[in-house]
């Protein structure tokens, strides 16, 4: 993630809570999951959407600026995770059909402390995940990811527009960022999905309220000197295949990398399933279509 550094020091000098910073295992118990957590989670992000519009619409006129406060107040939250992440992984009522589980039964369970910092910090679980049904199949999505989307995809948006870098130069600074101190330096991982779930949550967050993307949006207008909102937002519109690990398929450092591969290798001996990386190579060839000239800052490849 990109607050890996901060992550880190948190834990080591704040004994800050787990629930919203560890990395996840898209792996060891994917199978399981049969059913669709999007509609809870569609629920618990307009309400989020629907409190920041009322506070926006408190302010005389439509200003840009508040509503934009506001939404990131209710969905990206701190630096080290957002809302829905938090939610997914606390899953305080059990309501989300979701999976979460000891680092010590995941696939990173002998990673040691030198090798992956932030990987290893958090010695009580790995985040969870959730199924989440879309348009082209099911895909396994780490409870991470809705903060990458929210909080990374707002970074992206502020690079790329506010900033007026321009698109490309945010997806250049991304494979830096997971290359260097954000990836392999502290969790020993390369995320492709994350890099996914920041771009499309950069789209969400340039189309509020002018369409910049052939994607969802946009999601306000101003009626009368006060905000409406124009639809609902539904996580089936953003996810894709880009972003289940078991499909866009991380990259890790050599001693961790072969220590994932052991995991996998077992996690196959014991259940007779696929859990080579891509499990569905199929759907990660569509992907690259799908996002064109930006796939290779997006997605894996050998």
């Amino acid at each position: 993630m990109k607050s890996n550094i901060l992550i880190l020091g948190c834990a080591l000098a704040l004994n800050c809570s787990p629930l919203s910073a560890s990395e996840v295992d898209s792996f060891s118990h994917r199978y399981e999951l049969k059913e669709d957590a999007s509609p809870i989670l569609n629920t618990f992000t307009n309400a989020r959407i629907d409190r920041a519009l009322g506070e926006a619409n408190q302010y005389i006129g439509c200003n840009e600026t508040v509503l934009r406060k506001k939404l990131k107040k209710y969905l990206s939250g701190d630096v080290i995770a957002g809302p829905v992440e938090a939610y997914v992984n606390a899953n305080l009522d059990g309501d989300i059909p979701a999976i979460r589980y000891p680092r010590s039964q995941s696939i990173y369970r002998e990673v040691k402390f030198l090798e992956a910092p932030v990987l290893v910090i958090f010695k009580s679980a790995v985040g969870a995940i959730v199924q989440i049904d879309t348009p082209e199949g099911k895909v396994v999505v780490g409870a991470d990811k809705f903060g990458h989307f929210f909080t990374e995809g707002l970074v992206y948006y502020k690079r790329a527009f506010e900033k007026k870098r321009g698109v490309q130069k945010v997806l250049d600074w991304g494979v830096r960022t997971e290359k260097g101190k954000f990836g392999l330096l502290t969790t020993a991982t390369y995320s492709n999905a994350d890099l996914v779930a920041n771009y499309n949550g950069m789209t969400f967050w340039a189309n509020l309220i002018e369409k910049k993307f052939q994607a969802p949006g946009p999601y306000f207008a101003c009626d009368r000197g006060e905000w409406k909102k124009l639809k609902e937002f539904d996580w089936r519109n953003y996810v894709d295949a880009g972003f289940d690990e078991g499909i866009n398929c991380n990259r890790y450092t050599e001693r961790v990398g072969k220590k994932v591969k052991k995991a996998l290798a077992q996690l196959e001996a014991q259940s007779g399933q696929s859990f080579t990386c891509p499990v569905a190579s199929g759907r990660l060839a569509l992907l690259k279509t799908k996002y064109g000239d930006s796939a290779p800052y997006l997605l894996y490849s050998k």
